[in-house]
């Protein structure tokens, strides 16, 4: 049973998504980075794409579960927060994706 009511589950999902796609990307870009120059820069970039790419798939289990299972009464309004925290991360991985894709 998938729970109809909160708009806020469907745009953190989809947010969710797109975050996880960028960092994917990214991940791939400083993994492609990595096998040529081989230094700790490139490194610290792999962890930091690595944690933040398990991080949102980890949320996004969250978020879709917490729709086929109905939560307490005092869950939507994290739900509205996990939408902003989303929201700022999704911006804040596209301005680091597109100057990492610049260079």
């Amino acid at each position: 049973m998938i729970v109809e009511g909160n708009l806020f589950y469907w745009l953190t999902l989809v947010l969710k998504i797109m975050l996880i796609i960028i960092l994917f990307e990214l991940f791939r870009i400083y993994l492609d980075s990595y096998k040529k120059i081989k230094i700790g820069y490139t490194i610290g970039l792999l962890l930091f794409s690595s944690i933040l790419l398990f991080f949102s798939i980890v949320s996004f289990i969250f978020v879709l579960s917490s729709l086929i299972i109905p939560l307490n009464e005092n869950f939507p309004s994290y739900t509205n927060n996990m939408f902003v925290e989303t929201l700022i991360q999704l911006i804040a991985m596209g301005i680091l994706y597109k100057i990492t894709k610049d260079e």
